[in-house]
């Protein structure tokens, strides 16, 4: 390959090398064919965007010379990386110190020379810091074990430190800080510690939420606001405070779990004050995508239907209500655990690089009856 100290500041240095071998040939060799001028113009943009993202970074851009015994077989090492000319397509993307550019325009591109993909490389979140609320129990125990295993240096946040402390025993690397974000002090003390501990904040999954079972005619305003300042409430304020911290300047990824009922009706369930918080939580997402869709932030929201969790159980556990759930739901059951993964996956992750401002909905049907 290149050698890696051979640095340049050139951002055409690696293509220029290699389309001088292009003209000279190798000697005694068969002289290979010239790159098509699509891929000559791509490479390009992809390197003038790397060298972009280095020095966003505080790196110096090098670019290493081709190697002489790769030559015949039309290699180049770009950007530090060696890829091949024909029959195949390669990510261009280099990691550095374990990072993928997040968010910029060099992030997601790939160099189209013929063959196959690597789609799954998207979805990886090696280095990236995430911090997510809500994760002693539920789902977000379950969201806190995904993201450790897709590479990610993940920071729990929930009120009961004990089952923090657990889990974050079983996921080497993690971090446990004890916040109730319904209070607004909370929170920012919370990204404050993440910001200061760990130098940034790349995704932030507001997973956080409570449910108040009353009539609506019959529930008091303090549960209406308890309800509101846990699902609602403390999702403007991390994202306000996250966003000012580090994802306006660098970039970020913000994933608000919300729920099928924040789009339709919950029906029998006497559920006003969650219905409302969540159907607020999905148009927030959508503001927020939209202001700052121009630096580099994506906001989407990931709306489950039924699952098993605490707030669930009681309804999933009697009889009645579970034979209402299984006629309710087309596919004619609650979610099971893992159900949730690969989306989750998706909106963290490059995966959904050019998706911002929408309601992933995974109800099994529900909203679609």
């Amino acid at each position: 390959g290149g050698r890696e100290d051979d640095r340049l500041d050139d951002p055409k240095g690696g293509l220029d090398q290699l389309e001088r071998d292009h003209e000279q040939g190798e000697p005694g060799g068969e002289q290979p064919p010239a790159p098509p001028p699509v891929w000559r113009a791509q490479t390009r943009q992809c390197l003038a965007d790397h060298d972009r993202w280095l020095r966003i970074k505080g790196l110096r851009p090098f670019r290493g010379e081709v190697s002489r015994r790769h030559r015949q077989n039309r290699r180049a090492c770009l950007g530090g990386r060696r890829h091949r000319l024909h029959g195949r397509w390669r990510r261009f993307g280099r990691r550095i110190h374990g990072l993928w550019g997040r968010g910029r325009s060099f992030a997601g591109r790939w160099l189209h020379v013929e063959g196959q993909c690597v789609p799954f490389a998207g979805f990886r979140l090696d280095g990236r810091v995430v911090l997510i609320t809500g994760t002693s129990s539920g789902i977000g125990v379950r969201f806190a074990r995904v993201l450790h295993a897709a590479g990610a240096q993940v920071v729990m946040a929930a009120r009961r430190l004990d089952r923090l402390d657990a889990l974050a025993s079983e996921l080497p690397g993690s971090v446990a800080v004890q916040a109730d974000v319904s209070v607004p002090d909370e929170c920012a003390r919370l990204v404050d510690h993440v910001v200061t501990r760990l130098g940034r904040v790349d995704v932030l999954v507001n997973n956080a939420g409570t449910v108040a079972n009353f009539r609506p005619e019959d529930e008091p305003y303090d549960e209406w606001r308890r309800v509101m300042a846990v699902n609602l409430d403390a999702a403007f304020v991390l994202s306000q405070a996250c966003a000012n911290a580090s994802m306006l300047a660098k970039g970020g990824v913000i994933v608000n779990v919300a729920s099928m009922l924040g789009l339709i009706s919950s029906g029998r369930l006497t559920q006003a004050s969650y219905s409302a918080s969540k159907g607020g939580l999905v148009n927030l997402t959508r503001e927020l995508a939209c202001l700052w869709a121009r630096k580099q932030v994506r906001v989407n929201a990931l709306c489950p239907g039924f699952f098993d969790s605490e707030l669930t159980n009681d309804l999933i556990e009697d009889e009645g209500g579970a034979k209402w759930l299984r006629s309710q739901t087309p596919m004619g059951r609650v979610g099971a655990e893992g159900e949730l993964d690969g989306a989750l996956l998706f909106l963290c992750s490059d995966a959904s690089s050019y998706m911002t401002g929408q309601a992933l909905v995974v109800d099994g049907g529900w909203s679609a009856a």
